[in-house]
C-alpha cells in the first residue's frame, strides 16, 4: 500500500474518532434527550423567552443562544418535527419556506453575500435538541475553527438545506 494511501486512512481513521468523540460529547451535555421537555416547543407555546426575530402561523425564527457568528438565526416550524430523518416528501415545501424566510431574515440583517451565508441542520446523533431547526449562519468568515468545524456544510453531522431538499426529493 503506497504512503499516500495509508496516510489517507489514518486521516480517516482519526476523522471517525473525532466525530465519535463529538456524538459522545452531545450525549453526555443533552443527557436522554428522549426524556426531557422540548425547549423548542417551550418557545412555542411561551413559557420560554427567546430573541424573536419571526413569527406567522407555521413559524418561528430567533437568535441562536450560542451564536457562532454575528448573525446566527435559527428557524423552527410550530409543529413538533424531531429532526431530519422525520421529514418526508410531503415536508419539502416547509423546508423550502424555512429556507426563503432565514434567507429574508438575514438580508434584513444586511447579509446578502451568497459564499458567506450558511443554511443547514445538524442530523441525529449530532441535533443537539430534537426539534427541527435550520441555523443561519453569516458571515461565515467570522467563524472560529470550531464553529467552522460544527457547520462544515454537507459533513457527516451537518447537512445544508439544498441537501436536505434534494434528499427528500431523491427518496420520494
Amino acid at each position: 500500500m503506497s504512503s499516500l494511501k495509508k496516510v489517507a486512512l489514518w486521516i480517516l481513521f482519526f476523522l471517525a474518532i473525532v466525530v465519535a468523540i463529538i456524538a459522545c460529547i452531545f450525549q453526555v451535555r443533552y443527557g436522554n434527550k428522549d426524556s426531557m421537555p422540548c425547549v423548542f416547543c417551550d418557545i412555542v407555546n411561551k413559557t420560554r423567552d427567546a430573541d424573536m426575530l419571526y413569527m406567522d402561523e407555521d413559524f418561528i425564527a430567533f437568535k441562536d443562544i450560542k451564536p457562532a457568528t454575528s448573525n446566527h438565526f435559527l428557524i423552527i416550524p410550530k409543529r413538533h418535527i424531531a429532526n431530519t430523518n422525520s421529514l418526508t416528501i410531503a415536508d419539502k415545501d416547509m423546508i423550502v419556506k424555512m429556507k426563503l424566510i432565514m434567507l429574508e431574515l438575514l438580508k434584513k440583517h444586511n447579509q446578502t453575500i451568497e459564499n458567506e451565508i450558511s443554511l443547514g441542520f445538524h442530523v441525529p446523533p449530532f441535533n443537539s435538541i430534537k426539534h427541527l431547526h435550520l441555523h443561519g449562519i453569516s458571515p461565515k468568515s467570522e467563524m472560529k475553527l470550531i464553529g467552522r468545524w460544527i457547520f462544515k456544510e454537507d459533513s457527516y453531522w451537518y447537512k445544508s438545506v439544498d441537501t436536505i431538499i434534494a434528499s427528500l426529493i431523491e427518496n420520494s
